[in-house]
């Protein structure tokens, strides 16, 4: 049988390879693509750049995108199932197809990247619609821009920059074919229309105790923390914000340290949830008080109006962090449910600027409502609102905010804060109040409690309790995240069943995760970057000990997932799972049995969500395991965030696993023709140098032939020519192939199918 990289270079791009083991499709919004089975037929107009899919038929990590980038291609992104959107060109194609498990290789056509809902909405549109386009990293946008104008489109706008690149352009219906194969483009999708999300906050979110609030209490107000703030115009002229000095914005402005271009969509709304999130009066006006101070009222802030259609999330949130903002408010957002490319956006910077994490308000509405856009990314916190009264329900009452799952069953929103009726700044006065309800009111006081979440680290609090500069942290915005789970508790008015799709993980609750000197209830904390994360088949294991059941053992594990690639039709690219063992059993996370609100044994591992939970309500004293598995990780490393809660040991035991597991490649050629001297490779990755044995089985497990001996480490190429055992050629069917190493170390089984 020939090698795959010896097929004609017209048949690398119009055939798929054979039937794949792992992954049976590359699931786009516009096309199903199988290996072994013919092609859609073309539609519309052919690719004119190097833009390509390949997939494999495994799991990828990091060693197939070695191979990848050794070939001379380049990496754009990643495609359900098991697949990459690849810059290469025609040279280095047929080494590509050469590569140990490739399943298919095409190229990336035309019609595949424009988004079904952009035909509905040019054929429904009065006249033509505005468009994003998003375009390859390091694309040439002027000259895109150029060409997409000679294609019949109106250029409105452009983001020219190396990272996430873009136009918005204006075309009527009959100009998306053409545009379609504009070069570089990676997909076309229609502009979002977005729109705003229309006391007690401090200590219901702090404690849930009258006027208790035990984080302020400790000089935590926000000193030290820069919010970024994105929402309708911002009146800085009201005592909320106003420098009693006169500085202007900037770095020395007691409240500002940026400002962006003014765009006009009114003032009460950008002004209000700008003062939920660090407004604080008392400096211009001390008879205010203390009363009505924003969550994080030390904070300052870097505040940018959005823009109603074509908006640039990705260039606003980069400035802000440029400016000092780890901690990022949105009240705003679409009607889309789909995953669009605002979410893209969100999960691109958090990826990115790893310090960071953003908050949005998920859409107002009743329970059942839909999410919208773009809380539905997957690296954001979704706010919905709760009520602030306790005549009705203590706080727990679901007040606005739609229900989840997202498209793709993903748990939404995450948490709930207060936000109904709460004061806070008022626009049209120099010091005044108003009342406002909405989600768009719970987002900011939920980002003001991350900002306090993340003071307590930089000021040291963590490990002691007790503020030690020495002990100051810089979080990623994943531990943050899994800090903020943490501290959540169950809303008891809800529809029965914790967690759900209507509460997500509850009402906010600090001082249930914040550990402060002489509090029972511990905490400790991991947190890996990405450039020491986790690979496919990795897993990083910590051993704690849980001295009593007086406190529940609360473990969230959470990381920032790299941006979906447009046009696929699941945005979901990596998966950890956190699995959790002790002497009550093995959990795993996100497995609950809802009626007692809390983990239980057994269930399958979570391929959805970024945020992976375990709750043990009375946990039994001993030593407990905690695992972090790297379960497919196509663009990597990965890393994550960890909190763990509950009355701890002092002594935590952490490593990563030397794993009894061997990646063994699938066999190739596969099916094996033997003879004639023919041979089957089987590759595998060795951590040592050992001694190896690769054993081949019948379908009835007896054992055939016997391979191996000393081997180096690093990648083996071991080889059978289809004889047992005796020297006799074994007989055509279905066998069965294991690698053994003298570490103690055992692979998967390949399947092979032996022909002559």
């Amino acid at each position: 049988m020939p090698r795959r990289g010896a097929l004609p270079l017209a048949a690398l791009l119009l055939l798929s390879f054979a039937t794949a083991a792992w992954a049976d499709r590359v699931a786009l919004h516009a096309a199903t693509l199988r290996a072994g089975e013919p092609l859609p037929a073309l539609q519309g107009p052919a690719a004119t750049d190097a833009l390509r899919i390949l997939q494999f038929d495994h799991a990828p990590g990091r060693r197939d995108r070695d191979r990848i980038e050794g070939v001379g291609a380049r990496i754009l992104g990643y495609l359900p199932d098991d697949a990459y959107l690849l810059r290469a060109e025609d040279a280095v194609l047929a080494r590509l197809a050469a590569l140990p498990g490739v399943d298919l290789l095409t190229d990336y056509r035309p019609s595949w990247r424009v988004a079904p809902r952009a035909r509905v909405a040019a054929r429904d549109a009065a006249g033509p619609r505005t468009l994003t386009a998003l375009l390859a990293d390091g694309a040439p946008v002027r000259l895109r821009a150029d060409q997409a104008a000679a294609l019949g489109a109106r250029v409105e706008r452009t983001a020219d920059r190396e990272r996430r690149p873009r136009l918005w352009l204006s075309a009527p219906a009959g100009a998306l074919d053409a545009l379609s194969a504009l070069p570089d483009l990676l997909w076309l999708e229609p502009a979002a229309e977005l729109s705003d999300r229309m006391s007690r906050v401090p200590w219901i979110v702090q404690s849930g105790i009258w006027h208790s609030t035990p984080v302020w209490d400790h000089g935590i107000h926000g000193e030290g923390q820069i919010v970024g703030h994105i929402d309708s115009q911002l009146d800085d002229t009201v005592c909320w914000f106003a420098d009693p000095e006169g500085d202007p914005i900037g770095p020395d402005h007691r409240k500002i340290v940026y400002r962006g271009p003014q765009i006009a969509h009114g003032q009460t709304h950008g002004t209000h949830t700008a003062g939920i999130l660090c407004g604080d009066a008392a400096p211009i006006d001390e008879t205010m008080g203390t009363q009505f101070r924003g969550m994080a009222w030390a904070a300052r802030m870097a505040h940018s109006d959005y823009q109603e259609t074509g908006y640039d999330l990705y260039g606003d949130l980069v400035t802000h962090y440029e400016h000092g903002a780890r901690v990022h408010s949105n009240s705003w957002g679409s009607s889309e449910q789909a995953y669009t490319a605002l979410c893209a956006d969100i999960d691109a910077f958090s990826h990115d600027y790893e310090e960071s994490v953003v908050l949005f308000a998920v859409a107002n509405g009743a329970i059942g409502a839909p999410l919208g856009s773009p809380e539905n990314a997957k690296d954001v916190v979704g706010v919905a609102a709760a009520h602030i009264e306790e005549s009705v329900g203590d706080f727990n009452a679901h007040a606005n905010g739609g229900s989840g799952p997202t498209q793709d069953g993903r748990r939404k929103p995450e948490v709930f804060t207060p936000g109904a009726g709460v004061w806070a700044a008022d626009s049209e006065a120099d010091c005044g109040l108003r009342a406002i309800s909405g989600t768009s009111m719970a987002c900011p006081s939920a980002a003001g409690a991350v900002a306090l979440i993340r003071q307590y680290l930089t000021d040291g609090f963590y490990p002691s309790g007790a503020a030690t500069p020495a002990d100051s942290l810089a979080p990623s915005g994943a531990l943050l995240r899994a800090l903020l789970m943490n501290a959540t508790v169950p809303m008891d008015s809800f529809p029965p069943g914790y967690p759900n799709d209507v509460e997500g993980w509850g009402r906010v609750l600090l001082d249930d995760a914040l550990f402060f000197a002489g509090d029972s209830r511990e905490l400790w904390l991991a947190d890996r970057r990405n450039a020491e994360g986790l690979d496919t088949g990795d897993r990083y294991i910590y051993r704690i000990q849980v001295e009593t059941a007086g406190e529940p053992l609360a473990v969230t594990l959470a990381f920032t997932d790299p941006p979906a690639q447009p046009g696929a039709l699941t945005p979901v690219v990596n998966d950890l799972d956190l699995e959790v063992v002790g002497p009550d059993g093995l959990f795993l996370g996100n497995v609950f049995d809802v009626d007692a609100g809390e983990s239980m044994p057994g269930g399958d591992p979570d391929a959805l969500n970024m945020v992976e939970r375990v709750l043990v309500k009375a946990p039994t004293p001993g030593e407990w395991e905690i695992r972090v598995r790297g379960r497919r990780v196509p663009l990597g490393p990965q890393g994550y965030g960890l909190a763990v809660n509950g009355d701890l040991g002092e002594s935590v035991t952490a490593y990563l696993e030397d794993p009894a597991f061997v990646r063994l490649e699938n066999p190739f050629p596969n099916p094996f023709v033997a003879g004639g001297g023919a041979t089957l490779s089987l590759r595998a990755e060795l951590r040592a140098d050992q001694s190896v044995a690769l054993r081949i089985y019948d379908v009835a497990g007896r054992r055939v032939a016997r391979l191996g001996g000393a081997e180096q480490g690093g990648e083996v190429d071991l080889r059978w020519d289809g004889r047992d055992d005796d020297g006799n050629p074994a007989a055509s069917g279905i066998y069965f192939a294991r690698l053994e190493t003298a570490g103690g170390g055992v692979s998967q089984a390949a399947r092979i199918l032996l022909l002559r």
